[in-house]
């Protein structure tokens, strides 16, 4: 049966660290040093914040009663209680976003500033997109699917301009005008943003706001990610048939855990294990502990079980599969 005559692909994409090779939050922070205005006051190191930030996680895990038990969880498995441990970080993430938006760590930056700046940070390799992924997403727009991006990054707007400026930089325009077209534009991505951000010629007042998605709460968790694929999912829905098409979800950390759980491809990014990022082990390590199956990609057929997770090194991997999905 060809692509083309399935049902179209539902794709859905972390970014930090999966559609990008690391994190990007400390290039979109030192962003702020190009453009603050001289008359707003001096800001602390950025290291106060990761250091406050380090300090409520580690009490958070000093009291396991947070995340122990929980009414209502009957029977109380290993699984439940590591949901449960990552769907209550929620204050302290957000203790933490409070903490950037009440010293106004943003303040000032301009629409055209972030943008600017994302074209900089790729141009130096200081935010690196992964090997294929524009390809990945031509291919599932091409084929009449949709492509979402589920992520906890602080803007919405750093993210588009990222891959924007990483198909100048890195697809190049020749290949854009030999056909390689993607529509960044309809790329769907569900983040926080900066306050002021939303406007083409907005400046930000530094607070770090939600999405509509979730009614205007940050997404910051697991679950927060889980409940933004839940309503794409219902709006992606043929409610005359019910059927939403073949639902794909590609992560690299425990952030990412409960929509690698629901969907029906479930894919991780990672290195060679020796080179996993800490991310990636914690994820591996917890897929180990509930005794998950995962597979390498290149196995991936039809029949295979909806149980298994599989693993990629790049986005060149993923589209191969993609061909018999």
């Amino acid at each position: 049966m060809s692509r083309q005559t399935k049902s179209p692909l539902s794709l859905y994409l972390d970014f930090d660290s999966t559609l990008t090779e690391h994190d990007t939050l400390s290039a979109l922070s030192s962003t702020v040093h190009k453009h603050r205005p001289s008359a707003l006051p001096t800001l602390p190191p950025f290291s106060t914040f990761t250091e406050a930030y380090f300090a409520d996680l580690e009490e958070y895990h000093r009291n396991p009663h947070n995340w122990s038990s929980e009414p209502g969880q009957e029977p109380f498995t290993p699984l439940v209680a590591e949901l449960a441990r990552l769907r209550n970080l929620r204050p302290v993430e957000n203790a933490s976003l409070n903490r950037l938006g009440q010293v106004g760590w943003f303040q000032g930056l301009t629409a055209a500033g972030i943008a600017a700046d994302a074209r900089e940070a790729v141009e130096k390799r200081d935010v690196v997109l992964r090997k294929g992924w524009a390809e990945l997403v031509r291919t599932v727009q091409q084929d009449g699917g949709s492509v979402a991006i589920l992520s906890v990054n602080w803007s919405r707007r750093w993210v588009r301009e990222c891959l924007r400026a990483d198909l100048h930089y890195r697809v190049g325009e020749a290949k854009l005008r030999q056909g390689a077209k993607i529509d960044v534009d309809a790329i769907e991505i569900v983040a926080n943003e900066l306050e002021g951000l939303d406007e083409p010629e907005g400046t930000t007042s530094g607070r770090i706001l939600g999405t509509e998605v979730l009614g205007g709460d940050r997404i910051m968790t697991s679950t927060d990610k889980k409940k933004v694929l839940d309503a794409l999912r219902q709006r992606n829905t043929d409610h005359q048939s019910g059927r939403t098409g073949t639902r794909i979800y590609v992560g690299d950390s425990v952030t990412d855990l409960e929509c690698l759980l629901i969907v029906d491809v479930a894919i991780t990014i990672r290195e060679d294990e020796q080179s996993w990022s800490s991310g990636q082990r914690e994820l591996a390590d917890t897929l180990r502990l509930f005794d998950t199956r995962v597979d390498r990609i290149d196995e991936y057929d039809e029949g295979a079980d909806k149980g298994i997770v599989w693993w990629a090194t790049d986005f060149e991997e993923i589209t191969k599969a993609l061909k018999i999905l």
